[in-house]
């Protein structure tokens, strides 16, 4: 066993890294901040359709955004 291991002894406090509010996308030649809620409400939009059984992968090349 490692000495980290062995050592180790937990912060307390919750791990990881905190919730974004955005997220970055190229647009043209530089890149955009999105809001997240444009982003979940352009997937919905993408899988409400009838039959849409892509998963999890094939909506992202699909949602041409328009930059707000």
């Amino acid at each position: 066993m490692s000495k980290s291991s062995y050592y180790y002894r937990p912060s307390g406090g919750k791990g990881g890294a905190k919730p974004s509010a955005s997220t970055q996308m190229v647009w043209g030649d530089g890149q955009v901040t999105v809001s997240n809620e444009s982003v979940l409400e352009r997937i919905r939009e993408l899988l409400k359709g009838d039959f849409v059984d892509y998963g999890t992968k094939r909506p992202a090349p699909n949602c041409n955004w328009t930059a707000t």
